[in-house]
């Protein structure tokens, strides 16, 4: 487990690392109103690939780590789902585009001036993106974490690559030197495009050359049957949970759009700051994603009396790493954006000091969901999803008429610690351990992190 949480925890930070140079060079190049916009067109298409997976993901980790000779359908089911739903999506959404356009022949405010083709561009990222993302759950489940964060450093190194090449503004104020970058094509809101739609196909093909590496390839082969089994079993609630809790987290980009485009009380720019301090948020969350990430093969194949134990220490480690890393942003948030972005998006850190409450609250609150979902109690994570979406849903109809962007960081924030509350009542039902052991530490957990740091130390020697 610590070896595990340790290799993911520094992927995440080499990945945090090459995103965050990919959103400096794009607010740089594009600024508060170019970002917003690439938030709007952007959306749909990750809506899709989180819709798209029908929960396939969920089972696909189940199953790899439960039936060790399904492997091969899994990866055969995966990709011609991966492909049909993918592209199911893409002909769906483009139907119900051109009857609302019929309906309502000025639907094209809503991509606040973004031409209509970008937007269908990104469209075309959803089918080689599942494909890509079943594939990697399976990889997962099979317990090949090491693998998974390999790819992922690759890939976000090739995405920084094509960033770099096709959206850099050449007159854009480099960070901390303040010069000019000196190269780039300059390419704007199509470049960015341009850079999602081949990112996705490389990924996809990576995943698949990786899968092969560990079973054999059936293209030819589908199994239904096998497939419908595993949707029933776990796939169903989990899905459920993950789509909720998406859109839980996004609901404020297509609500402040509706505003920018109904109500003229919110600019394009401040969705642009917004989208930056819900992107730094989202950074942060690295922490317990890690975590949870390394937790949730043990929880599904260790004793209960190990998953309790691993559960207990991931809480507390959770929780204190979190409030430091949280802590320290929220002090420095102001000067650290202006640097990084520019002075224009100095004002994110208003959205972003709203969030942080939220954001800690919420880190622990993962932690149990996963450990739930590991034992197969997925449907708490699905009905408190559902629940915490519709008040977040609710809370920002309210506070962003009156608060602006500042309004939907509220109310995300309330949501985020509402959702860790009920999702800590529903796991200490379920696991009877006491709150104290949760989250007040104990002189063994400085013991891991000092063989954590130990693990580190190997770990960048080998890579």
């Amino acid at each position: 487990m610590v070896k595990d949480s340790v290799g993911t925890f520094i992927t995440k930070l080499i990945v945090m690392f090459l995103t965050l140079i990919v959103g400096i060079i794009i607010n740089r190049s594009l600024g508060p109103a170019g970002r917003g916009q690439l938030a709007v067109i952007v959306l749909i298409p990750q809506i899709l690939w989180v819709l798209g997976s029908i929960g396939l993901d969920y089972a696909n980790i189940y199953y790899a780590g439960k039936s060790r000779e399904k492997i091969p359908i899994i990866a055969s089911n995966s990709i011609w789902l991966g492909l049909g739903l993918g592209f199911t999506c893409v002909l769906l959404v483009s139907l119900v585009w051109f009857v609302d356009t019929l309906i309502d022949p000025e639907a094209d405010r809503f991509l606040l001036g973004v031409p209509k083709y970008y937007f269908l561009l990104m469209l075309l990222t959803v089918p080689p993106y599942l494909v890509a993302y079943f594939l990697d759950s399976l990889i997962y489940g099979m317990d090949k974490i090491h693998v998974r964060n390999i790819k992922e450093i690759i890939t976000n190194i090739l995405l920084l690559i094509l960033t770099v090449i096709f959206v850099t503004d050449p007159s854009a104020k480099a960070p901390f030197v303040h010069r000019s970058f000196g190269f780039g094509l300059n390419l704007g809101l199509y470049g960015a495009t341009s850079t999602q739609l081949f990112w996705a196909f490389v990924m996809m093909i990576y995943s698949l050359v990786l899968t092969s590496r560990f079973t054999k390839l059936k293209l030819g082969r589908f199994d239904w049957a096998f497939f419908v089994a595993a949707s029933k079993h776990i796939g169903f609630y989990a899905y459920g949970a993950t789509a909720a809790t998406f859109l839980f987290h996004r609901i404020g980009i297509p609500i402040i759009t509706y505003f920018i485009a109904n109500v003229h009380v919110i600019t394009v720019s401040d969705l642009g700051i917004y989208t930056t301090a819900t992107n730094i948020t989202e950074k942060l969350m690295f922490i317990p994603g890690s975590i949870a990430y390394a937790l949730l093969p043990k929880v599904t194949s260790k004793s209960p009396e190990d998953v309790r134990r691993i559960t207990i220490k991931a809480s507390r480690h959770t929780l204190m790493i979190t409030l430091v890393v949280v802590g320290f942003f929220s002090i420095f948030i102001k000067p650290i954006l202006i640097i990084l972005y520019g002075k224009e998006f100095a004002g994110a850190s208003y959205p972003f000091w709203y969030l942080a409450p939220g954001i800690v609250l919420l880190s622990i609150g993962r932690i149990y969901s996963t450990y739930l979902i590991g034992i197969g109690k997925a449907f708490y994570a699905f009905y408190f999803s559902i629940v915490t979406l519709i008040l977040n849903i609710i809370l920002n109809l309210i506070l962003i008429s009156m608060m602006g962007i500042n309004g939907s960081a509220l109310s995300t924030s309330i949501a985020y610690s509402f959702q860790a509350i009920i999702m800590f009542l529903a796991f200490k039902r379920e696991s009877k351990i006491p709150m104290k052991e949760l989250v007040v530490p104990c002189r063994d957990d400085f013991c891991v992190y000092s063989r954590g740091m130990n693990e580190l130390w190997k770990y960048i020697k080998r890579r």
